[in-house]
């Protein structure tokens, strides 16, 4: 499967799968991954971020440097055909994460880009088990499932007003079987 010019951007609560189902994207079309821990580790990793401890927000606010640097190196260095799929976390109840995803649609406007984004949703109990896998620790993941639970209780998945925003849950879907419905779905995005 072929694209030109074409950004995905999977969202939902942490243990969804988002990384997950980005590598099957990758592995299925050519896209390039741009996972929220490539530039969130290198700043988790000097401050031993265990997947536990609530993150501060000076760590955020450098995360967002990386980001830019990324975005610039997109805009100005990378081919202009090239395709993303980007992941995050992104709760409704949080307008810093309203503001970042709608930072997100300016730079996807600026390089010209067809846009899909994905809302993930995916039930708490499942998620449950999600979070505690050994690779995510390895990762710098969130691993905490009383956090999840309060996740769960007190927030929602963003859910932004953008004409392009699919939502798709992969509760009981493979990887697989979920890029491949994004996949063909940002088919029909121009």
């Amino acid at each position: 499967m072929q694209f030109e010019n074409t950004i995905i951007y999977l969202f939902g609560f942490p243990g969804t799968g988002k990384y997950t189902i980005a590598k099957e994207i990758v592995r299925q079309a050519n896209f390039v991954l741009v996972d929220n821990h490539l530039i969130n580790n290198p700043v988790f990793s000097i401050i031993r971020q265990d997947g536990v401890t609530k993150i501060t927000p000076e760590v955020w606010s450098n995360c967002k440097k990386i980001w830019e640097i990324v975005w610039d190196t997109i805009h100005c260095v990378a081919p202009s055909s090239a395709n993303y799929v980007l992941t995050n976390h992104l709760a409704e109840q949080d307008e810093g994460d309203r503001e970042w995803f709608y930072r997100v649609v300016a730079h996807v406007e600026k390089k010209g880009a067809a846009f899909l984004p994905v809302r993930l949703l995916c039930a708490e109990e499942e998620l449950r088990q999600r979070i505690v896998m050994p690779d995510r620790r390895e990762r710098m993941k969130m691993t905490d499932t009383e956090r999840l639970a309060q996740y769960y209780r007190d927030y929602s998945v963003l859910k932004p007003d953008h004409p392009n925003l699919f939502e798709l849950d992969v509760t009981s879907i493979s990887a697989d079987e979920a890029a491949k419905i994004i996949l063909k779905k940002a088919q029909t995005i121009k």
